[in-house]
């Protein structure tokens, strides 16, 4: 599995759940590729980068990040980029 690949099975599992965290689409992902039989040790190594992934389509300008998160609690940090280290960072199709 390349690069490319693995960045676009990110976009079409953000694209089918909406609004996700890095672990709702990775868990897509990873269900995807089990249905499709392409988890092999190439797909696992791949797998590690899954974040730089999303990276790469935010600077393509495909996904952003989702500010309609935001909460008032003020504790949350939806739609931060304090919340990618509590894993409340929302990525939305563009």
């Amino acid at each position: 599995m390349k690069s490319k690949e693995l960045k676009e099975m990110v976009f079409q599992s953000i694209k089918k759940l909406g609004s996700s965290t890095k672990k709702e689409y990775l868990e897509d992902v990873i269900d995807t590729a089990m249905k499709q039989g392409l988890v092999t040790k190439e797909f696992i190594m791949q797998i590690s980068s899954i974040g730089f992934a999303a990276q790469n389509l935010k600077r393509e300008g495909r996904i952003v990040i989702d500010n309609s998160n935001d909460c008032e609690c003020g504790k949350c940090a939806a739609g931060s980029i304090h919340g990618l280290n509590t894993k409340t960072f929302y990525w939305s199709i563009a």
